[in-house]
């Protein structure tokens, strides 16, 4: 229950930012784990994100070894390599 009240705040925040009501795609800046980082990927209807495991490391996130699988829309399913859990996400001001 907490996930989905967090996603409809982060959804309203972002529908504040942007000028037209639009859903979808879109890049805003932002700061991850308290580190700046510009031009942040989102998507309001998403529930996870990912990142590079470079870029995990330059922003000083913890990863953690994961043995769970996914599988993105038209694609096959793969094993998970590392998960970062509680990771503080700021998206506008």
């Amino acid at each position: 229950m907490g996930a989905l009240r967090f996603l409809e705040a982060m959804e309203k925040q972002m529908n504040k930012l942007m000028k037209s009501p639009e859903k979808g795609l879109m890049f805003v800046e932002g700061s991850i784990n308290g580190k700046v980082a510009k031009n942040v990927m989102s998507h309001t209807s998403v529930t996870h994100n990912f990142i590079s495991e470079d870029e995990a490391k330059i922003l000083g996130l913890k990863l953690q070894k994961d043995m769970g699988r996914m599988k993105a829309v038209n694609s096959e399913v793969l094993p998970k390599t590392r998960v970062a859990n509680h990771v503080q996400v700021k998206l506008g001001t």
